[in-house]
């Protein structure tokens, strides 16, 4: 796996410079007390996944010193690549759909290549998308996305 695991490091890192950028660039951080603006939670999340990205890169660096008979196969990037997709589109729609829309397919998407039951899995999505926009949008006052096509 020292192959693979470099390879989804130096993704990560990369997917995880390129957020935090954009997280940076959230409106409205310099007007909140105590530095704790809209853009606090992405980078905290941000933050985590790039060390979590540090260590696969470092646990790849350390396996490909060690000989191995097991090479990488495209089935083993089968998972990571259908989730790269997802996301990425998640992405996308989420300019176009707001989040209302895209979050509950994208959970929902995720949930069924990791072979979860399709009513679980839509339950679980559509439950999980209420309880966050009801945290941001009205406990913690933070506008979510809402997309091109519905006004945003």
């Amino acid at each position: 796996m020292g192959k693979a695991d470099i390879t989804v490091g130096v993704l990560m890192l990369a997917l995880c410079g390129f957020a935090f950028s954009q997280a940076l660039q959230f409106p409205g951080s310099e007007s909140v007390v105590g530095g704790l603006g809209p853009a606090f939670f992405p980078l905290f999340v941000i933050t985590g996944m790039a060390i979590l990205g540090l260590v696969v890169l470092i646990r790849g660096l350390v396996t490909m010193a060690k000989p191995k008979a097991a090479d990488l196969s495209l089935g083993m990037l089968r998972t990571p690549a259908l989730l790269l997709c997802i996301v990425a589109a998640y992405v996308m729609l989420m300019g176009l759909t707001g989040f209302s829309v895209s979050t509950p397919l994208f959970l929902i998407g995720v949930m069924l290549i990791w072979r979860v039951q399709w009513t679980k899995a839509a339950l679980v999505g559509l439950g999980l998308t209420l309880i966050l926009y009801i945290f941001f949008q009205k406990v913690l006052r933070i506008p979510l996305p809402s997309g091109i096509l519905f006004g945003g």
